[in-house]
């Protein structure tokens, strides 16, 4: 109902203005809606109160709003400089001169060469303002450099000479005179007497110019005529001998040395390492001068060093067994060892042990070898010791072993069966 009411009221509006009103003439209200600048369009919008509206483009200005500028290129003394202004709006640019100075503002002159009597020197003039230089020629100089010089024509004893200074730079020259001297242009001279080895001789030299003469020493020569020489030391491997010679002509002497020698002189000989049957030995000698030594091998020998040992113990009714076993090599042999002529237990448990019954009471016997080893212990009461002596059951072989032994102390006693 509502969207019918609007749209009724519409047409009653319309049908207003078709018909009941006068033609409509319009006012604008000028708007700038963006201004133009030197590159860009601006904006303008015209509006009626009717609500009419149009809008207009304005054109570019094409003036530019320039900056203070930039120096791009410095005035120099001589050529204008440059200042470039941008446009702070679309970034154009323009350029326009800065004015030179007028001229070069010049240092005083410097030395940069020095003039001397062979070259022209320069001097440099240098512009306070920009840098630039510029050089100017000086003239030569009358000045010379001379050196040390040099005797170009020698003075002598009858003339005089020409002393020459030469300039380093130009080679001019300049010429001083030297007196006539005392020094005389001497021969080769002429032996008048002949030295001897240890006396002096006699030249005579004569000048080529004014025939003076002067007369000098030839020393001894010292070229003696020696003899055979005496032998005074004897050299050796050690040291160096000494022989003397004496000269036949004026009885001077020299020691000359003699060169040591090669050969050693050996002294007494130390057996390093002895021979056996397997492995030959080693003999060390010394020299008695130098002490330098050398071994010398010991050839093997035919005898064997036996060690031995009882392999079978004997017994009073069966021989024994005696190995030999060499310490070298695996040679061996054996020898047959008698049984013995004793009994051990027929005497060798005494009454003290034969009649007690204390359990630590013992006696053995053992034979190593040519050795009977007895030990024992024998508890006792009634004496103070007990005096043990071993021999066979007839006492006539006795093996000369005595001890006394203290009640219940254990002992030891090794015998010699041999």
């Amino acid at each position: 109902m509502k969207k019918i009411l609007q749209t009724a009221f519409s047409i009653l509006i319309c049908a207003a203005v078709l018909f009941g009103c006068e033609k409509h003439i319009h006012e604008y209200t000028e708007q700038i809606v963006s201004e133009a600048n030197c590159s860009e369009s601006g904006r303008c919008t015209y509006t009626c109160a009717c609500g009419e509206v149009r809008e207009e483009t304005i054109p570019p200005t094409e003036v530019h709003l320039w900056d203070n500028g930039t120096v791009s290129a410095e005035a120099t003394c001589t050529a204008d400089g440059i200042r470039t202004y941008t446009c702070t709006t679309c970034s154009s640019t323009r350029e326009e001169p800065i004015p030179s100075l007028g001229g070069h503002t010049w240092s005083d002159a410097v030395t940069a060469k020095k003039a001397t009597c062979a070259e022209e020197g320069s001097s440099v003039q240098t512009c306070t303002v920009c840098g630039e230089t510029k050089e100017e020629p000086i003239p030569l100089t009358n000045e010379h450099v001379w050196n040390d010089g040099e005797i170009t024509l020698a003075p002598n004893c009858m003339e005089k000479g020409i002393y020459t200074y030469t300039c380093t730079l130009c080679s001019a020259t300049q010429n001083d005179t030297l007196d006539v001297t005392d020094v005389h242009t001497w021969d080769n001279g002429s032996v008048i007497r002949e030295p001897g080895c240890a006396s002096e001789g006699e030249r005579t030299y004569s000048c080529t110019l004014c025939r003076a003469t002067q007369t000098e020493k030839i020393t001894a020569t010292g070229l003696h005529t020696w003899d055979g020489g005496t032998v005074t030391a004897e050299a050796n491997c050690a040291a160096y001998g000494s022989r003397v010679h004496t000269c036949i002509v004026c009885g001077a002497g020299k020691t000359e040395s003699i060169p040591k020698t090669t050969e050693h002189i050996w002294g007494s000989s130390i057996v390093t390492e002895k021979a056996t049957c397997s492995a030959e030995g080693m003999l060390w000698h010394c020299c008695v001068y130098c002490g330098e030594g050398r071994y010398e091998p010991i050839p093997k020998t035919d005898e064997h060093t036996w060690d031995k040992y009882v392999s079978t113990q004997p017994t009073d009714t069966t021989e024994g067994v005696m190995t030999y076993a060499c310490r070298y090599c695996d040679e061996t042999y054996t020898e047959m060892v008698p049984k013995y002529n004793f009994r051990p237990e027929s005497y060798g448990k005494p009454n003290y042990i034969r009649n007690s019954n204390n359990p630590d009471n013992y006696l053995e016997f053992e034979i190593i070898g040519d050795i009977l080893k007895i030990s024992g212990k024998i508890q006792f009461d009634d004496l103070e010791k007990l005096w043990l002596r071993c021999g066979d059951a007839s006492y006539e072989n006795e093996y000369s072993k005595i001890i006394y032994v203290g009640s219940g102390q254990a002992f030891s006693v090794e015998l010699s069966l041999e």
